[in-house]
């Protein structure tokens, strides 16, 4: 199991959902669920969430604030 996988079993995050929107004025819905499934199989990218992922915990952060910035960029992709 690596990083990711261990952090997301161990943390009780809470649900959230945003509406976002685009940058041709469409809104969508959005919610960290389905971040959190973009993470895990986003393969390339797993070094930069798993560092990101460990700052934010470090300083007990909230990591809703960083899956809605990787929402906003994946709607506006």
């Amino acid at each position: 199991m690596n990083y990711l996988d261990k952090f997301f079993k161990e943390k009780d995050i809470e649900y959230q959902s945003w509406e976002i929107e685009d940058k041709n004025g469409d809104i969508h819905f959005i919610d960290n669920e389905v971040i959190i499934e973009f993470i895990k199989r986003d393969k390339p990218n797993h070094l930069r969430y798993t560092d990101t992922l460990r700052r934010i915990d470090f300083v007990n952060g909230d990591v809703n604030n960083f899956f809605r910035y990787l929402a906003e960029k994946l709607i506006n992709l």
